[in-house]
């Protein structure tokens, strides 16, 4: 389909919607949907949302100010904003207490997403019954605002925490109990600083796993979502991105395709929900981001921009542990690899097996996956990315002048994409033809491939073997360099179907000496002509090669010296 033809089909819609709403019948989609490519509809349903969205009537909610009441409780102050919600310390005044409301911000309450979202959260923790799980009183609708009556964890959240500790590698089982603690209490004997840690998240993991036994994926599991009460235990709170059983819905994506969840702890199934499915493992694998942040002092993954971050997190293995903290021991490394398993099927398979581990390395005693955890191979892994057509990438931890000794990348990203119209797609994907990966190393294999040894689709260095190669010694369909052999070779020794250079040996030889079935060159040895000086110069310099390869050769060059 055309894409002016397709352009007037989304303009026919939108405007045959827009009479729908106009009568009354808004929701009514599916017939229309069904007129555009499969890859058309996220974003045709989303647009007609909008349509819809954009004729509901619009009311303006009064602002909430200390001293409003809404559903039974009186805000006292505002107490956290963020881009979904803002969270105000209110008092529930039928039972005077105190507790956190928790507020839609007008805006978003007049998306569907938004407020099915915000609702989610309210029933997905209501089913929760446990400890280390924040609890909720209501939810409710009152004068356009939608809220959550929620426990009020007067504290401070890990995120903060982790900011108070000294650099990772000086950190002790005291300063972390310290930080997390807001009551002026004295700190317990705290031990080392992996056995603290585990301490602190393996109730975390019992209450992620009671989630997940209830039906609840939370799929936003980061440090700024553990909250601290004020003598320091632990709470998971925000489940406004959880997924939940059919009941409940599922917003594994937005309409228009986006990930959802915080880019730096996703899992990468996660990321390519297209291609895998996001279980309660992915849950897992948040909690081993948000381990290895604590130990190490840093995020495993980084990157400038979101796309960048995927990236990584889709190709790259997180730095080891002990290179930022030599002091943590290879158990507590093994825990953290585990739960951070590229595959979900190497990941522990239940939050409550990473608690049964983190108790083991609390108490000091060998863990599981100390014992048995083997991940697959680096290169191991790579094969079956590149077999499934899934982007990858592979660095060696040892470098030579800067450069990695061996630098495996390839899978092809979009990071932009202009139509005709002049708007920027963006997205992320395994496509032709974008982007092409470059891997950099003394040994690189890549779509682009720059090395000592290089190995790609286009490859360039000593020696280059690749689609289009560049190098010293050069291998491939069209080859260049000092030795280049390929369909098309250009060099100081060409060798190909078509060869140029100083010497040239091919189908069609162009060169100062050129041998072929066509040769073009001061001196030649064709079916049409030999020339002496080009027989004494393959005599000299080609004989044992090529009378290897065709004894015929031999003759020729004998004949033409006169031997």
């Amino acid at each position: 389909m055309a894409s002016e033809d397709l352009d007037e089909l989304l303009d026919r819609i939108v405007a045959l919607y827009a009479d729908r709403v106009a009568q009354g019948r808004a929701g009514d989609v599916d017939d229309l949907l069904s007129q555009v490519p499969d890859e058309q509809r996220p974003a045709l349903a989303r647009c007609l949302e909008m349509v819809e969205l954009g004729a509901a009537p619009l009311t303006v909610p009064k602002p909430l100010v200390p001293g409003s009441v809404l559903g039974g409780c009186r805000i006292v102050a505002t107490i956290g904003r963020g881009g979904v919600a803002t969270v105000h310390r209110a008092e529930q005044t039928a039972l005077r207490r105190t507790v956190a409301l928790k507020v839609l911000r007008p805006g978003l309450a007049v998306d569907p997403r938004q407020v099915a979202r915000f609702r989610r959260e309210g029933l997905a923790i209501a089913r929760l019954e446990h400890p280390n799980v924040v609890k909720i009183h209501d939810v409710g609708q009152q004068d356009g605002h939608l809220y959550l009556v929620m426990e009020l964890v007067d504290g401070k959240d890990l995120a903060k925490a982790i900011e108070q500790l000294p650099p990772a590698p000086a950190r002790t089982g005291a300063d972390l109990e310290r930080a997390l603690r807001s009551d002026g209490g004295a700190a317990a004997p705290a031990g080392s600083f992996e056995r603290a840690v585990a301490r602190l998240f393996a109730p975390i993991a019992r209450a992620v796993a009671a989630a997940h036994a209830a039906g609840v994926i939370h799929r936003d599991l980061k440090p700024s979502n553990l909250l601290l009460r004020r003598d320091g235990t632990p709470v998971v709170a925000d489940f406004g991105l959880a997924k939940g059983d059919a009941g409940l819905g599922d917003l594994a994506t937005s309409l228009t395709g986006e990930p959802i969840g915080t880019p730096f702890y996703m899992s990468p199934e996660q990321i390519e929900q297209t291609r895998a499915k996001v279980d309660a493992r992915t849950d897992v694998y948040s909690l081993g981001v948000t381990l290895y942040e604590l130990l190490a002092g840093r995020r495993p993954f980084r990157g400038d921009t979101a796309i960048q971050l995927f990236d990584a997190i889709r190709r790259e293995f997180p730095p080891p542990l002990r290179r930022f903290n030599p002091n943590l021991s290879r158990d507590v490394e093994a825990v953290v690899a585990h739960a951070m398993a590229r595959l979900p099927e190497e990941r522990y398979a239940s939050a409550a097996e990473l608690a049964a581990d983190l108790d083991l390395l609390a108490e000091g005693r060998p863990t599981v996956a100390g014992r048995k955890f083997r991940p697959h191979s680096p290169m191991r892994v790579a094969l079956e990315r590149w077999h499934g057509g899934v982007p990858f990438e592979y660095k060696s931890e040892r470098t030579l002048l800067g450069l990695p000794l061996v630098h495996v990348k390839f899978g092809r990203t979009i990071v932009g994409e202009r139509t005709h119209r002049g708007t920027y797609l963006i997205g992320l994907g395994y496509l032709g033809g974008r982007a092409a990966s470059h891997a950099r190393g003394w040994i690189a294999v890549g779509d682009v491939a720059t090395g000592v040894l290089a190995f790609g689709g286009f490859a360039r260095g000593g020696l280059a073997l690749g689609g289009m190669s560049l190098g010293v010694v050069s291998l491939g369909g069209l080859a260049a360099g000092g030795l280049a052999f390929g369909g098309v070779a250009l060099g100081g020794l060409a060798v190909g179907g078509l060869a140029i250079g100083l010497t040239a040996i091919g189908g069609l030889a162009v060169g100062h000496y050129a041998l072929g079935g066509k040769a073009i060159g001061t001196h030649g040895i064709s079916a049409e002509r030999i020339d002496v000086e080009a027989a004494r110069h393959f005599d000299r310099w080609f004989r044992r090669p090529l009378g290897w390869i065709t004894p015929h050769f031999l003759k020729v060059l004998d004949r033409a010296l006169g031997r």
